[in-house]
């Protein structure tokens, strides 16, 4: 078990292939961790799919400000980001 009670720490051990659930009550905090995780998988070659209900291209932004290069790893077909509206226009995920 880890002993750390810091979540930036904790997301920077979390190893290839291994996944987290987040609880959160601050939703800027949350993005920052979100977007740590996201941008160690993703230096790693780890591709992900991140869903949300806010514009993709927020998100990008957002992203990008935190670090993440979105350009090379949508290029390298590493990152998708989805808005959770277009996935379920008619009620599917099809």
């Amino acid at each position: 078990m880890i002993e750390s009670h810091n979540p930036v720490q904790f997301i920077d051990t979390v190893k290839t292939g291994n996944h987290i659930v987040l609880f959160y009550e601050e939703l800027e905090y949350a993005k920052i961790l979100e977007f740590r995780f996201l941008g160690n998988g993703l230096a790693r070659g780890e591709p992900a799919i991140y869903v949300s209900n806010e514009d993709p291209a927020f998100i990008e932004n957002e992203m990008e400000g935190s670090g993440i290069d979105v350009r090379s790893v949508k290029k390298n077909n590493l990152l998708r980001i989805l808005n959770i509206t277009d996935l379920l226009k008619d009620g599917s995920m099809d």
